[in-house]
């Protein structure tokens, strides 16, 4: 749907295309840090003395964080324009990194994960734009787009998620050209700061579409959006954010505590799982003219289930990575399909409650996680999180097809 104008019908659909791709560009530019510090961030608190279930528990307080707003945010922006929420959701991990780059105390650390842009999804600025993102997105590109456009926002999320992984080395090949190690990680998070005040410019030209008209907002509202196929598709989120938060948040953590190799060695790598990703989402749009969403939902998500079960019996973290690197390519595939599916499914009025409430359940769950995997990584169970989050994920593709097997082929 395209938005409503007083332009030229040709006119005002090129406009909202172009301003879709500065939503992707926006959206690109924000996964720079999440890549860097994806590799970075869980060995370099390790290093600075925190132990695997502290490490774990700012991750689980800035993801039940984000899982409680997005609760009354949904029903709220259902009513108002989302722009300006997006923007600041934007900017906070600025004040992040920022803080990052200060100070290693437990106040900054703490209120760094609570402003967000740390982790898949997490503390207010992740609640701000996982509540705002994928509507504005949305009203630009309409139904007949949405699978293209959340394809190419994947895509280009994956690409720069790819350098910052890439870049995961960064602070070590500063030190060793002679800067102090806590500088180089330091002006390291200064590099992530720079790249979200990026991602909050790219979203100032955009010009939002007609809303509906302000009234009252019940708080509660959200659980009539649970009703139906919404609340079931927020049932799915729930064990692929079990998942996540086993597999991804911590995984950096798991290589360096089972097979003892730094952000040199596995930069590169989760460098290469984040460009399969790129390879396997860009066949989507192709394969989503051939194949239900359902389908490829439940085998993508099912097959990378067994594919991080075989990574707790690799030998070495070479093949483990391998084995990660084709993980990582199926459920990215999932990612734009599941969205599009999404967006279906909801009316216009309730889109912002139907990605709020997905995003809750995914990032409740992805929050709780990790705070259980750092005790299990810190007792010696290196491997139990993982077989925790293949079960995840397993689950996940049982129930979306339990749920949504009967929906018409074009879904």
């Amino acid at each position: 749907m395209i938005e409503k104008t007083d332009l030229p019908l040709d006119f005002a659909r090129k406009l909202a295309r172009r301003q879709a791709w500065m939503l992707v560009f926006s959206s690109a530019a924000s996964a720079w840090s999440f890549g860097f510090l994806s590799v970075v961030l869980p060995i370099y608190l390790k290093r600075s003395g925190y132990d695997p279930l502290t490490i774990g528990a700012f991750y689980t307080i800035s993801g039940l964080l984000c899982a409680i707003l997005l609760l009354f945010l949904g029903p709220l922006l259902d009513r108002r324009r989302k722009k300006a929420l997006l923007v600041l959701g934007t900017s906070l991990p600025v004040l992040s990194f920022l803080l990052l780059s200060l100070s290693v105390e437990g106040w900054a650390v703490t209120s760094a994960f609570l402003l967000g842009g740390i982790g898949i999804i997490g503390g207010l600025g992740g609640a701000l734009s996982g509540s705002t993102f994928y509507p504005l997105l949305f009203e630009k590109t309409g139904v007949a787009e949405s699978t293209h456009f959340f394809s190419w926002n994947t895509l280009g999320w994956l690409l720069m998620a790819m350098f910052g992984s890439l870049c995961g080395g960064l602070p070590e090949w500063l030190a060793a050209w002679g800067w102090d190690s806590s500088l180089s990680y330091r002006m390291s998070f200064v590099l992530c700061a720079l790249f979200a005040v990026l991602a909050a410019c790219l979203i100032l030209p955009l010009r939002e579409g007609n809303t509906l008209k302000p009234g009252r907002v019940n708080p509660f509202e959200m659980f009539h959006a649970a009703r139906g196929l919404i609340g079931r598709f927020a049932i799915t989120q729930i064990f692929i954010g079990l998942g996540a938060g086993f597999v991804v948040q911590l995984l950096s953590l798991w290589f360096f505590l089972k097979f003892g190799v730094s952000e040199v060695q596995i930069s590169p790598w989760f460098a290469a799982a984040n460009l399969a990703g790129m390879v396997a989402v860009s066949l989507v749009p192709f394969l989503a003219m051939r194949r239900s969403k359902t389908s490829m939902v439940v085998v993508t998500q099912g097959i990378s289930a067994v594919m991080v079960l075989l990574m707790t019996f690799a030998a070495t973290y070479q093949w483990a990575s391998i084995i990660y690197l084709l993980r990582s390519a199926l459920m990215n595939m999932s990612w734009p399909l599941q969205n599009a599916f999404l967006f279906s499914l909801a009316p216009h009025e309730r889109r912002s409650s139907a990605i709020s409430l997905a995003n809750a359940a995914f990032g409740l769950c992805s929050s709780l996680a990790p705070l259980l995997g750092g005790a299990m990584m810190r007792s010696g169970w290196l491997d139990l999180p993982l077989y925790l989050g293949a079960a995840s994920f397993f689950l996940a593709s049982a129930t979306f097809f339990l749920f949504f097997r009967r929906r018409s082929p074009s879904l």
